[in-house]
């Protein structure tokens, strides 16, 4: 074996070796996207609990929230900001899922419990008073996104 065969198998092996270690390297950017898909997805979904316990837990609470949902234009000071406080509060797992949709680390069942959820709160005489008042304390994109849901009835 010749000083050129040698040089020439040890391109072949450094090849292989390039191949293999992009192969690799492909699994590991697959496996990370599958863990921070699920991350974003179980932050998602934990963000609003605190509230919905506090809503179930409370009778006070609970009534608050239907009478805002309701009629939030009509509220006293004291209970619209009470109400003003807890909306977003239930919103934030869905303005999570809107921004991890924008980074692809939502799917579409995903988005459309968001879509759901936004239609449930928002599309509600009281929802969309709050929303009219607040939208442009919501970050942009998430705005967009309501007022595109709560007006395709």
């Amino acid at each position: 074996m010749t000083i050129q065969d040698l040089g020439s198998l040890g391109e072949l092996i450094a090849a292989v070796a390039t191949i293999a270690t992009l192969f690799y390297l492909a699994m590991q950017i697959r496996a990370s996207t599958v863990v921070a898909r699920a991350e974003a997805q179980r932050g998602a979904q934990s963000a609003a609990v605190p509230t919905q316990l506090a809503i179930a837990q409370d009778p006070e609470l609970a009534a608050l929230f239907l009478r805002g949902l309701a009629d939030y234009p009509n509220l006293d000071p004291v209970e619209a900001t009470r109400f003003a406080l807890l909306l977003p509060s239930l919103l934030d797992g869905v303005m999570r899922i809107m921004r991890d949709s924008e980074l692809g680390l939502a799917d579409d069942d995903d988005v459309e419990l968001a879509r759901a959820t936004v239609k449930r709160f928002l599309s509600a005489r009281g929802g969309r008073a709050w929303f009219e008042d607040y939208a442009s304390s919501l970050p942009k994109p998430f705005a967009r996104f309501v007022a595109r849901e709560i007006t395709e009835r």
